[in-house]
Protein backbone atom coordinates (compact mmCIF):
# COMPACT_ATOMS: atom_id res chain seq x y z
CA UNK A 1 0.00 0.00 0.00
CA UNK A 2 1.21 3.39 -0.65
CA UNK A 3 1.62 4.79 2.98
CA UNK A 4 3.84 8.11 3.28
CA UNK A 5 4.03 10.77 1.15
CA UNK A 6 5.94 14.01 0.80
CA UNK A 7 5.02 16.14 -2.13
CA UNK A 8 5.87 19.49 -1.10
CA UNK A 9 9.08 19.15 1.14
CA UNK A 10 11.01 22.45 2.39
CA UNK A 11 14.04 24.00 0.38
CA UNK A 12 16.71 21.24 0.02
CA UNK A 13 14.67 18.10 1.02
CA UNK A 14 13.49 15.76 -1.50
CA UNK A 15 10.20 14.27 -2.47
CA UNK A 16 9.30 10.70 -1.45
CA UNK A 17 6.57 7.77 -1.65
CA UNK A 18 6.78 4.84 0.67
CA UNK A 19 5.43 2.07 -0.21
CA UNK A 20 4.52 -1.00 2.81
CA UNK A 21 3.84 -4.29 3.13
CA UNK A 22 1.02 -5.43 5.17
CA UNK A 23 0.52 -8.71 4.43
CA UNK A 24 2.43 -12.36 5.62
CA UNK A 25 4.57 -12.95 2.49
CA UNK A 26 7.01 -11.15 0.22
CA UNK A 27 5.28 -9.24 -2.32
CA UNK A 28 7.43 -9.68 -5.97
CA UNK A 29 7.26 -6.12 -7.70
CA UNK A 30 8.40 -7.25 -11.08
CA UNK A 31 6.75 -5.21 -13.67
CA UNK A 32 4.72 -2.86 -10.94
CA UNK A 33 4.88 0.33 -11.73
CA UNK A 34 3.02 3.88 -11.08
CA UNK A 35 1.09 5.46 -14.32
CA UNK A 36 0.11 8.04 -12.29
CA UNK A 37 1.59 10.69 -10.31
CA UNK A 38 5.16 9.90 -11.08
CA UNK A 39 6.91 7.53 -13.33
CA UNK A 40 8.68 4.75 -11.85
CA UNK A 41 8.50 0.69 -13.41
CA UNK A 42 10.05 -2.11 -10.91
CA UNK A 43 13.01 -4.07 -12.50
CA UNK A 44 13.33 -7.66 -12.59
CA UNK A 45 14.15 -8.93 -8.66
CA UNK A 46 12.09 -5.97 -6.94
CA UNK A 47 9.70 -6.95 -3.90
CA UNK A 48 8.89 -6.29 -0.42
CA UNK A 49 9.37 -8.16 2.72
CA UNK A 50 6.38 -9.12 5.04
CA UNK A 51 6.51 -5.83 7.11
CA UNK A 52 8.76 -3.83 5.24
CA UNK A 53 8.57 -0.94 3.42
CA UNK A 54 10.89 0.71 0.68
CA UNK A 55 11.04 4.15 -0.56
CA UNK A 56 11.05 5.82 -3.88
CA UNK A 57 12.30 9.63 -4.36
CA UNK A 58 13.03 12.71 -7.15
CA UNK A 59 16.45 12.50 -5.95
CA UNK A 60 18.47 9.52 -4.40
CA UNK A 61 21.77 11.13 -4.14
CA UNK A 62 19.51 14.29 -2.00
CA UNK A 63 18.21 11.84 -0.18
CA UNK A 64 20.88 9.80 1.34
CA UNK A 65 22.49 12.89 2.14
CA UNK A 66 19.44 13.88 3.94
CA UNK A 67 18.16 10.43 5.72
CA UNK A 68 21.32 8.90 6.04
CA UNK A 69 20.44 5.81 3.83
CA UNK A 70 19.57 4.91 0.58
CA UNK A 71 16.37 5.14 -1.18
CA UNK A 72 15.03 2.13 -2.96
CA UNK A 73 15.09 4.24 -6.96
CA UNK A 74 14.15 7.26 -8.09
CA UNK A 75 11.10 8.69 -9.94
CA UNK A 76 10.50 11.00 -12.99
CA UNK A 77 8.51 13.92 -12.90
CA UNK A 78 7.54 16.11 -9.85
CA UNK A 79 4.75 15.01 -7.49
CA UNK A 80 2.39 17.97 -7.62
CA UNK A 81 2.23 20.76 -4.79
CA UNK A 82 -1.34 21.38 -5.92
CA UNK A 83 -2.19 17.27 -5.17
CA UNK A 84 -2.77 14.70 -7.37
CA UNK A 85 -3.89 10.87 -7.82
CA UNK A 86 -0.78 8.62 -7.76
CA UNK A 87 -1.97 4.81 -9.01
CA UNK A 88 0.37 2.03 -8.56
CA UNK A 89 -0.22 -1.18 -11.30
CA UNK A 90 0.74 -4.43 -11.36
CA UNK A 91 2.44 -6.54 -14.62
CA UNK A 92 -1.31 -7.20 -15.78
CA UNK A 93 -2.22 -3.03 -15.96
CA UNK A 94 -4.68 -3.70 -13.12
CA UNK A 95 -4.37 -0.78 -10.10
CA UNK A 96 -3.03 -2.34 -7.08
CA UNK A 97 -3.58 0.76 -5.27
CA UNK A 98 -4.27 4.74 -5.59
CA UNK A 99 -4.24 7.46 -3.12
CA UNK A 100 -5.80 11.36 -4.58
CA UNK A 101 -4.57 13.66 -2.69
CA UNK A 102 -4.69 17.28 -1.98
CA UNK A 103 -3.48 20.56 -0.72
CA UNK A 104 -6.20 22.15 0.47
CA UNK A 105 -8.76 21.21 3.42
CA UNK A 106 -10.13 18.42 4.17
CA UNK A 107 -6.52 17.27 3.94
CA UNK A 108 -3.76 18.10 6.45
CA UNK A 109 -2.17 21.55 4.91
CA UNK A 110 0.85 21.28 6.85
CA UNK A 111 2.02 18.71 4.60
CA UNK A 112 1.95 21.62 2.44
CA UNK A 113 5.38 22.96 2.31
CA UNK A 114 5.47 23.07 6.06
CA UNK A 115 8.20 20.38 6.12
CA UNK A 116 5.63 17.67 6.91
CA UNK A 117 4.78 14.63 4.83
CA UNK A 118 1.18 12.84 4.40
CA UNK A 119 1.45 9.62 6.63
CA UNK A 120 -1.99 6.74 6.85
CA UNK A 121 -3.18 6.87 10.42
CA UNK A 122 -3.50 2.95 10.40
CA UNK A 123 -1.90 0.81 7.73
CA UNK A 124 -5.33 -1.15 8.45
CA UNK A 125 -7.64 1.67 7.13
CA UNK A 126 -8.30 2.56 3.91
CA UNK A 127 -5.45 4.92 2.38
CA UNK A 128 -8.22 6.24 -0.66
CA UNK A 129 -9.87 8.13 2.24
CA UNK A 130 -8.63 11.63 3.47
CA UNK A 131 -10.28 11.33 6.65
CA UNK A 132 -7.45 7.93 7.46
CA UNK A 133 -4.64 10.68 6.56
CA UNK A 134 -2.37 12.92 9.11
CA UNK A 135 0.77 14.89 9.18
CA UNK A 136 4.05 13.27 9.76
CA UNK A 137 4.54 12.82 13.76
CA UNK A 138 8.62 14.30 12.84
CA UNK A 139 9.41 17.05 10.66
CA UNK A 140 10.81 16.13 7.15
CA UNK A 141 8.32 12.87 7.48
CA UNK A 142 9.51 8.92 8.28
CA UNK A 143 10.39 7.19 5.50
CA UNK A 144 10.98 3.39 6.51
CA UNK A 145 14.89 2.79 7.20
CA UNK A 146 15.88 -0.90 7.16
CA UNK A 147 17.06 -1.89 10.47
CA UNK A 148 20.71 -0.67 10.87
CA UNK A 149 23.17 -3.36 10.73
CA UNK A 150 20.54 -6.13 9.69
CA UNK A 151 22.20 -8.93 7.72
CA UNK A 152 22.88 -9.29 4.51
CA UNK A 153 19.68 -11.96 4.28
CA UNK A 154 21.23 -12.66 0.92
CA UNK A 155 20.23 -16.35 -1.35
CA UNK A 156 21.27 -18.06 -4.30
CA UNK A 157 19.51 -18.62 -7.77
CA UNK A 158 19.24 -21.07 -9.33
CA UNK A 159 21.03 -23.83 -7.08
CA UNK A 160 22.38 -25.99 -8.12
CA UNK A 161 23.04 -23.58 -11.71
CA UNK A 162 24.74 -23.88 -14.88
CA UNK A 163 25.86 -20.81 -16.79
CA UNK A 164 25.53 -18.19 -13.89
CA UNK A 165 23.80 -18.26 -10.60
CA UNK A 166 22.59 -15.28 -8.99
CA UNK A 167 22.52 -13.80 -5.70
CA UNK A 168 19.72 -11.64 -4.49
CA UNK A 169 20.10 -8.89 -1.11
CA UNK A 170 17.70 -9.14 1.02
CA UNK A 171 18.73 -6.13 3.08
CA UNK A 172 17.03 -3.36 0.81
CA UNK A 173 19.04 -0.81 2.06
CA UNK A 174 22.18 -2.11 0.51
CA UNK A 175 20.11 -2.23 -3.01
CA UNK A 176 22.87 -0.26 -5.31
CA UNK A 177 25.69 -1.02 -3.16
CA UNK A 178 28.89 -1.88 -3.85
CA UNK A 179 29.79 -5.60 -3.16
CA UNK A 180 32.85 -7.43 -3.12
CA UNK A 181 32.51 -10.83 -4.12
CA UNK A 182 34.87 -13.97 -3.62
CA UNK A 183 34.41 -17.57 -4.63
CA UNK A 184 36.22 -20.35 -2.73
CA UNK A 185 36.16 -24.27 -4.66
CA UNK A 186 35.81 -26.90 -2.02
CA UNK A 187 39.23 -27.10 -1.19
CA UNK A 188 39.49 -23.48 0.26
CA UNK A 189 40.97 -22.25 -3.31
CA UNK A 190 39.78 -18.89 -4.60
CA UNK A 191 38.76 -18.50 -7.88
CA UNK A 192 37.49 -15.35 -8.38
CA UNK A 193 37.46 -12.14 -6.89
CA UNK A 194 35.48 -9.04 -8.04
CA UNK A 195 33.92 -5.86 -7.20
CA UNK A 196 30.46 -5.22 -8.38
CA UNK A 197 27.55 -3.29 -7.88
CA UNK A 198 24.09 -4.59 -6.68
CA UNK A 199 21.23 -3.65 -9.75
CA UNK A 200 17.94 -3.54 -7.67
CA UNK A 201 19.36 -5.60 -4.95
CA UNK A 202 20.35 -8.51 -7.76
CA UNK A 203 23.57 -9.63 -8.99
CA UNK A 204 24.66 -12.21 -11.65
CA UNK A 205 27.74 -14.35 -11.68
CA UNK A 206 29.20 -16.21 -15.00
CA UNK A 207 30.18 -19.49 -14.59
CA UNK A 208 30.52 -20.90 -17.55
CA UNK A 209 34.15 -21.27 -16.97
CA UNK A 210 33.56 -23.10 -13.84
CA UNK A 211 34.15 -27.17 -13.30
CA UNK A 212 31.06 -28.90 -11.88
CA UNK A 213 31.59 -28.89 -7.94
CA UNK A 214 30.97 -27.50 -4.61
CA UNK A 215 31.56 -23.48 -4.40
CA UNK A 216 31.35 -21.51 -1.70
CA UNK A 217 30.48 -17.41 -2.32
CA UNK A 218 31.38 -15.04 0.00
CA UNK A 219 29.41 -12.04 0.16
CA UNK A 220 30.45 -8.26 1.73
CA UNK A 221 29.40 -4.52 0.84
CA UNK A 222 32.15 -2.43 0.75
CA UNK A 223 30.59 0.78 2.17
CA UNK A 224 28.47 -0.34 4.99
CA UNK A 225 30.71 -0.90 8.21
CA UNK A 226 27.68 -2.00 10.22
CA UNK A 227 26.41 -5.08 7.85
CA UNK A 228 28.76 -8.14 7.88
CA UNK A 229 29.74 -10.40 5.28
CA UNK A 230 27.82 -13.88 4.40
CA UNK A 231 28.85 -16.60 3.02
CA UNK A 232 26.83 -19.37 0.68
CA UNK A 233 27.06 -22.95 -0.35
CA UNK A 234 26.41 -23.36 -4.32
CA UNK A 235 26.59 -26.47 -6.54
CA UNK A 236 27.06 -26.62 -10.32
CA UNK A 237 25.75 -29.28 -12.36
Amino acid sequence: MINEIMYHPKNDYPEFVELFNTGETTVILDGFCFSTGIDFTFQPGSNIFPGAGLVLTNDTSLFKNVYGFSAFGQFNKQLSNKGEILILENRFNQIVDSVSYSDSIPWPIAADGEGFSLEIINQKLDNSIFNNWEISKLENGTPFEPPAGQELAATLYPNPFNESVYVEIGNQSLAYELFQIEVFNLFGSKIKSVEIYSYNSKIQIPTSSWSQGVYFIQIQPKQSSVTGSQCLKAIKL
